[in-house]
This record gives C-alpha cells, sequence and structure tokens, in this order.
C-alpha cells in the first residue's frame, strides 16, 4: 500500500513479487514464492558471465521487491 505508484506502473497483481532491472529495463521476474535458490539463479542468468567472471560496472542492475519483508 506504501508504494502505489510503482505497483501500480509495474501492474503488481500479487505479492511477493521481484523485478530484474538493467538500466531503465525489466529484464526478468518472479511472480509468487520462489525459494533462495530460484531468485539466485535469476540473478545469475543475468549478471554471471562464465569462467567465474560477473558483469562490474558495466551496466546497471537493480532489484524490486514488493512484499512483506
Amino acid at each position: 500500500d506504501e508504494q502505489m505508484e510503482l505497483a501500480t506502473k509495474y501492474k503488481i497483481s500479487s505479492i511477493p513479487a521481484i523485478y530484474l532491472f538493467k538500466g531503465d529495463k525489466v529484464i526478468d521476474a518472479i511472480i509468487g514464492f520462489a525459494p533462495k535458490e530460484r531468485i539466485m539463479a535469476m540473478v545469475n542468468k543475468h549478471i554471471y558471465f562464465g569462467n567465474n567472471h560477473y558483469d562490474h560496472g558495466k551496466h546497471m542492475y537493480y532489484i524490486l521487491y514488493f512484499g512483506i519483508l
């Protein structure tokens, strides 16, 4: 209820909802409950490039979480 503007912008209809952004674009999302392993897999899929190389500073990534902490 505190972030109704964001919830409306991203059409949140249920919680929890996790959105992964690259810059200003949503690149992945998980709607509903997900175990930690699934969330980490989503994040790693986008920022891990193999051979232990992560995307350090080339792109801005952030996560938007809607739910109860």
